[in-house]
């Protein structure tokens, strides 16, 4: 996702906008942060990062797989 600079989504206008007012900007140690390329929100993107980044903590240490649930998170 980084390195393409794309991401994917389900095609919600919302997510859509957020996602197109955010870049990533490095810091000295090079690691990307979103920040905003020009006015407009970009708290969906944020947050769609902040999971993204959970999750691909959660394969590595050693949590349970939640796939079927990100799959269909309906609770009931």
């Amino acid at each position: 996702m980084r390195r393409a600079g794309r991401v994917r989504h389900d095609g919600d206008p919302a997510k859509g906008r957020c996602l197109g007012n955010v870049v990533g900007k490095a810091d000295r140690r090079g690691n990307l942060f979103p920040a905003k390329q020009r006015d407009g929100k970009i708290d969906a993107a944020a947050a769609l990062l902040m999971a993204i980044g959970r999750a691909q903590a959660s394969e590595s240490d050693g949590a349970e797989d939640i796939t079927a649930f990100l799959l269909n998170p309906v609770m009931g």
